[in-house]
């Protein structure tokens, strides 16, 4: 605080200063605000496509389909597909493996793959 001729006060000078470091303080908290907001929101969206996608696997193991595909689309834009795959036993054959199929769960937004569950189903 500078004192001119008997007058008490901050300077116009220092009164910028202060909001100026102030805007970047608050500017530094909204950001980390925003970050923390970001990541429950992905973190939620994750959680209900793990239980979409577990019932969705408890489903197709329970049922008698070997070869299958599915898929559809969430709010947010992610697109989910669910496939049965037969497996192989001998890729010179061709023949499953006892109808043994893989289930698999996969959730991708904007191209990329954010989300594979992977199970077998062995009969």
């Amino acid at each position: 605080m500078t004192q001119h001729d008997g007058e008490s006060g901050f300077s116009l000078v220092e009164v910028l200063v202060g909001f100026v470091i102030l805007s970047l303080a608050l500017a530094t908290l909204f950001r980390a605000v925003s970050i923390s907001f970001d990541g429950l929101r992905l973190s939620r969206e994750r959680e209900l496509f793990v239980a979409h996608g577990s019932s969705l696997l408890e489903l197709a193991q329970t049922s008698g389909l070997s070869n299958m595909k599915t898929s559809g689309i969430y709010a947010n834009g992610s697109d989910w597909r669910l496939r049965l795959v037969p497996i192989v036993l001998d890729p010179n054959q061709g023949a499953p493996s006892f109808g043994s199929v893989w289930v698999i769960f996969e959730v991708r937004f904007a191209g990329k793959t954010q989300l594979e569950l992977r199970t077998l189903r062995y009969r």
